[in-house]
């Protein structure tokens, strides 16, 4: 590893299975500003001018800052990188997790994802921390899709944020804590007319009477 960049990645076809690591030149790596700077240039580097976002050869990097793995606080971020089917331009995100520091460890600094996507279009819901890390997903239900969600007659839902299982449909646990943040996902959506969730607190007693 040189100055926290171990100067490959990993190319993933999903529509074969086929992977190659792939070298990055330590110049090239020393001229890119973190994992969204990495992520940029991978995508642009696989992506064909003019390209459409949802095509099928159109790539999504995960990428790596040289930060991952060390003492430095927050430094367990990994960046997402795609082009945007919206606005035709770069976008990004970053998330915290340990993903990033096993994927480090992997002797990786980034993974860059082709393939072909079905039609669809998905949304969840999904309970944050102040550093926006997902609550313990893997051990408890602090997220829900649409396949998860149990529709009233007229197609509308109601979600229950509550730190235990009230017994009613589309429970969410927050696993009494006492903040967090609650994150809404849409994508792709067919209208511009999306109906912005509603909250009411109301006494865990009374939930099965409402």
């Amino acid at each position: 590893m040189v100055h926290g960049w171990h100067g490959k990645y990993l190319r993933i076809d999903l529509s074969t299975g086929r992977a190659e690591e792939v070298q990055l030149p330590i110049e090239r790596l020393r001229a890119l500003v973190g994992g969204v700077g990495l992520g940029a240039w991978l995508l642009l580097r696989h992506s064909s001018a003019g390209g459409e976002a949802l095509a099928p050869e159109a790539p999504l990097v995960v990428a790596l800052s040289p930060l991952v793995g060390t003492p430095l606080t927050t430094s367990a971020k990994f960046a997402v990188v795609a082009k945007s089917p919206l606005t035709g331009r770069i976008c990004d995100a970053l998330a915290s997790d340990r993903f990033a520091i096993e994927l480090k460890g992997c002797g990786l600094d980034a993974l860059v994802l082709t393939g072909r996507w079905p039609e669809c279009r998905c949304a969840n819901v999904c309970l944050w921390t102040r550093f926006q890390q997902t609550y313990d997903y893997a051990n408890r239900q602090v997220s829900r899709n649409r396949a998860q969600t149990q529709l009233e007659p007229d197609g509308s839902f109601r979600m229950i944020l509550a730190h235990e299982d009230p017994g009613l449909p589309n429970w969410i646990d927050t696993e009494g804590r006492l903040f967090g943040m609650v994150f809404w996902r849409f994508m792709l959506p067919q209208t511009e007319e999306i109906v912005t969730p509603k909250a009411e607190r109301v006494p865990f007693a009374s939930l099965k009477q409402r």
